[in-house]
């Protein structure tokens, strides 16, 4: 008989995203904020793909180090301010949404020192509130 290996649907049912607010501070949603286990005392890293400007890295980390963000609460809240960041990287968050899907890559955690998403970018123009 075959080995075969089943994918628990619990592991992949929840869409895991970040989205750059119109403040330009990185949200998490809720469900992203629990898989990726945040907390106050949480740090995280973020680097590019030299090769493609629309695909960054994530790594969550323990520990403070001097290059990570401090993972920060509002009411429930979680989010980085990366505001300085967006902007020196010319990201357009005041008119368009950008999201970022993450999708887990185990195989680097040991190499970059925590649990490693790779960032897939998603825009899209804001849909401006019409007025009566």
């Amino acid at each position: 008989m075959a080995e075969i290996k089943f994918y628990s649907a619990k592991q992949y049912s929840a869409k895991l995203k970040v989205t750059i607010q119109a403040t330009g501070k990185l949200g998490f949603t809720d469900d992203t904020a629990k898989e990726l286990e945040l907390s106050t005392q949480t740090y995280i890293k973020l680097g590019a793909d030299e090769s493609d400007p629309d695909v960054m890295y994530l790594v969550v980390l323990q520990e403070a180090d001097d290059d990570a963000f401090k993972v920060c609460k509002a009411g429930d809240y979680y989010y980085l301010p990366t505001t300085v960041l967006f902007l020196s990287l010319g990201y357009d968050f005041r008119n368009k949404t950008i999201i970022f899907d993450l999708t887990r890559l185990r195989e680097l955690d040991e190499e970059l020192g925590g649990k490693v998403y790779k960032l897939n970018k998603r825009e899209s123009d804001k849909k401006r509130k019409k007025m009566n």
